[in-house]
């Protein structure tokens, strides 16, 4: 199956940040099921000209809002922020198990006060955490592509802020990792199964749909974006399925991730 034109990648504004777009993205050659989950093949190959235009939001003028909603968009955290969070990590050396870092909901304020000046706000009552992950794992519970929207979420939902999604994440690293993602928004998915399978019953819920579609479109191209140390995206409304993948990797991968909370209640 080709690559087809679906959510575009994007630097975010007011961001002086060198996308590179040609060495930072790389396209698939399909998905693989182990333990009951998908993954990408580990077959990686640079877009081709006709892909570029695919995967990336055209450079002719200044990007309205609504269309920057529809991208992945990239960004950077300063090297201050950077420094802060493993000086906070060197403080914290003795703390075990579950227990909260202290002074990490002070380092996420400086975060969120950042990303703020820059007008790419955190989501109210966001959620933040830290995976320190193996590079080598990999299983059904590390790296599995899936939504990044609630899974039990109805499809087709009417109002996606009420529901939980993850916003986007930063690699707090300090070497290059990446994430894999399908370019295409849940009700693309939705449409190309239609297509592809139109006498198949209609998914319930956003878990459904995209567990259908991995199944049934294995042959569909994932692309990965390559973060570099400090480097952050943001995830566009609508839903993706994506994974981390730190393969090639020689140390330990460390995301901040930021998840949308859902509606509040009143």
């Amino acid at each position: 199956m080709i690559l087809q034109s679906g959510c575009r990648f994007a630097v975010a504004p007011h961001f002086h940040l060198a996308a590179d777009w040609p060495r930072r993205l790389l396209v698939g050659a399909g998905l693989e099921e182990v333990d009951d989950g998908f993954f990408p093949a580990h077959s990686w190959r640079a877009p081709t000209t006709d892909e570029l235009p695919l995967l990336l939001r055209a450079s002719d003028g200044p990007a309205r809002s609504e269309e920057l909603e529809a991208c992945v968009t990239l960004f950077q955290l300063p090297g201050h922020l950077r420094s802060e969070w493993w000086q906070l990590l060197g403080q914290a050396a003795a703390v075990l198990g579950d227990e909260p870092l202290p002074g990490f909901d002070a380092f996420m304020d400086r975060v969120g006060e950042f990303l703020a000046f820059k007008r790419l706000p955190l989501p109210a009552y966001a959620r933040c955490e830290v995976v320190v992950s193996d590079p080598g794992r990999r299983s059904a519970s590390a790296g599995a592509l899936r939504c990044n929207l609630a899974p039990w979420a109805p499809w087709p939902f009417a109002e996606e802020d009420a529901w939980p999604r993850l916003w986007g994440g930063i690699n707090l690293g300090d070497e290059d990792t990446s994430v894999v993602l399908i370019n295409l928004s849940c009700q693309e998915l939705d449409a190309e199964l239609c297509r592809r399978f139109p006498n198949q019953s209609a998914p319930s819920t956003v878990g459904e749909l995209a567990g259908r579609f991995l199944r049934c479109c294995s042959d569909y191209p994932p692309v990965r974006l390559i973060l570099g140390p400090g480097d952050g995206y943001r995830l566009p409304r609508g839903g993706l399925i994506l994974a981390g993948y730190p393969a090639g990797k020689q140390e330990t991968d460390v995301l901040l991730f930021v998840s949308h909370g859902g509606r509040q209640p009143a």
